[in-house]
């Protein structure tokens, strides 16, 4: 209690205005396109850390912070600060508001896979369910596979289904689930006198079985609890004999001897890959990691790609705007020049002949844009770095931190770079797998699939 009531006070300055342990970020007002880029990559991190400690409301602050700074010609970094922060607000019960930030984040960049999921979300926690499942939709039309997407499809149609199955409280009463022992039945007062015999012979089938009762009392001396079996033996009132449809139904359950399984032979052990000394199956674990890291060096680090002009299926104006001055664009190469780091580990662990894969690697790539420009020998070369983070086995990764480091081996930023330069880095370099199939991301996105197809070999 405590620790959070600390935690509350650090959200309040001295004047009472929220968000004070974050005013240096949420008050600054950058004039450069370097400044803006770096207090966008600021208000993000904080941003992720407030979400990771749960406190949304200033998580909110810093994304609107970070909206409101971010350059305009970077809609799809735009996109990512809507989604997150429609997250945010639904998490703190505000879904309209979470709804209006997907829509945006759409109309940003409607390839961003995790805009379908907040417009989802939100359009579910508003109740406007056919709504969400058409995006849910639209969103697995870019991916297939995705299991969060899966996930909250299968909600939002139970809650159609709901929605659309409700049923009156039915007034029947629920059928007995007991199976009848027997063809007389007790009479349920303890206390009740034997009756006067009848005037008339003629009495109801009730009055009868009541009579036959009496007599089985008065054959033991009305102690009561006990009952006639079939077979004439008395018995508890409470032995449940069973009759010949019952005894079909149920079928033969009489004990039986359970036998031992036979020994898993050492060849089926290792078929199922367990060692040969762990023939019972149980869980044991192979360390994978020098293989995963040896294959992600060797793997990316040879990437490499050429686009030339009218093969790269695009407008041939777009094709146009990569000219310098008189000189058109003629191709350009695409490549992984070095992998500065692999960070991570993978195993494949077994229990039982069932196996499971996994792996969780970060890697850092140098890459770089080389131009060839018609009628010349020489080339121009846009490099940078990007960093593809959390890749698992299964196939998930996330491309980060993208950025211009040279240009002509001079220290450069993608706000310096000529305008023919920097509409290359945006088209083969910043788009996404999904939106260029010849673009760097795309090269990288291949080779990840690549190495985790083999990965579930071993």
């Amino acid at each position: 209690v405590f620790q959070t009531f600390i935690h509350q006070l650090e959200m309040f300055n001295d004047d009472g205005l929220a968000g004070s342990y974050h005013n240096d970020v949420l008050h600054a007002e950058p004039t450069t396109l370097d400044g803006k880029v770096r207090l966008v990559e600021e208000l993000k991190n904080r941003a992720k850390g407030c979400i990771g400690s749960r406190n949304f409301p200033v998580a909110v602050q810093l994304y609107t912070k970070a909206i409101e700074v971010i350059p305009q010609e970077d809609a799809a970094g735009a996109a990512v600060l809507r989604a997150n922060r429609s997250m945010c607000y639904l998490s703190i019960g505000n879904a309209s508001s979470a709804f209006s930030d997907a829509e945006e984040a759409e109309k940003l960049d409607n390839t961003y896979l995790k805009v379908y999921y907040r417009k989802a979300a939100a359009l579910k926690a508003l109740g406007r369910f056919s709504e969400a499942k058409t995006a849910i939709l639209k969103g697995l039309e870019f991916k297939a596979d995705d299991k969060d997407m899966k996930a909250l499809m299968l909600k939002i149609e139970a809650d159609i289904a709901s929605q659309g199955n409700a049923k009156p409280t039915s007034s029947v009463p629920p059928a007995r689930t007991t199976i009848s022992t027997s063809t007389t039945s007790n009479k349920a007062s303890s206390s009740a006198s034997k009756p006067a015999p009848a005037a008339s012979t003629a009495t109801s089938s009730a009055s009868a079985a009541a009579d036959d009762d009496d007599e089985d009392d008065a054959a033991l001396g009305n102690v009561r609890g006990y009952k006639k079996t079939a077979d004439g033996r008395t018995t508890t009132f409470f032995n449940n004999e069973l009759d010949e449809t019952a005894k079909r139904l149920i079928g033969d359950i009489a004990p039986k001897k359970l036998e031992a399984e036979p020994k898993v032979p050492e060849s089926a052990a290792l078929a199922n890959g367990s060692s040969v000394w762990n023939s019972a199956g149980t869980y044991e674990e192979r360390i994978l990691t020098p293989w995963a890291t040896s294959e992600l060096k060797e793997r990316l680090g040879a990437l490499a790609g050429r686009v030339e002009q009218g093969g790269a299926n695009m407008d041939p104006r777009e094709w146009a705007g990569f000219a310098n001055g008189a000189a058109p664009l003629e191709a350009v190469d695409i490549s992984v020049t070095e992998v500065e780091s692999v960070t991570g580990d993978a195993q494949v662990s077994m229990t039982r002949g069932k196996k499971k894969h996994l792996c969780d690697y970060c890697v850092e790539l140098k890459w770089a844009l080389t131009l060839k420009h018609a009628g010349s020998d020489a080339t121009e070369v846009v490099a940078g770095k990007v960093s593809v983070l959390d890749i698992s086995a299964d196939k998930e990764y996330e491309v980060s931190a993208l950025e211009v480091t040279h240009f002509n081996g001079q220290p450069a930023s993608q706000s310096v770079l000529p305008l023919y330069a920097g509409l290359l880095f945006n088209t083969f370099v910043k788009k996404s797998s999904s939106t260029q199939p010849r673009g760097l991301q795309r090269l990288v996105h291949d080779a990840l699939m690549r190495f985790c197809d083999d990965f579930k070999t071993k």
